[in-house]
């Protein structure tokens, strides 16, 4: 079994994303592909949901800030949606004294 799968589907202009498993260094690839195709689709607004997410590297975060400016610049948004308490206590960690980087994630949440 694969750390991570990720599936997709579109409702009402929306691209949703639902990994499953760890996103790393070994895994990211696979995430950034899936948020690739929405965009190449002409796809900008897009949510990731973190029901099923174990865990997320900041190699995750750094796939989403990635296209950030790329998703606002054609008028959409990438936002992060139902992560878990875990998660979110680390992000936090992760971010303490970054301000820029927690301004740039509290925008997207």
């Amino acid at each position: 079994m694969t750390e991570l799968s990720v599936d997709s589907r579109e409702l009402e202009g929306i691209v949703l994303l639902y990994p499953r498993g760890f996103i790393n260094a070994h895994t990211v690839r696979l995430f950034e592909g899936e948020i690739q195709k929405a965009l190449d689709q002409g796809r900008y607004r897009i949510v990731v949901s973190g029901a099923d997410l174990k865990y997320i590297a900041s190699a995750g975060l750094g796939a989403i800030m990635g296209v950030v400016e790329e998703i606002r610049t054609n008028g959409g948004d990438i936002r992060l949606a139902e992560l878990r308490t875990e998660l979110t206590k680390w992000m936090a960690g992760l971010l303490l004294g970054q301000t820029a980087i927690i301004s740039a994630l509290v925008k997207l949440l």
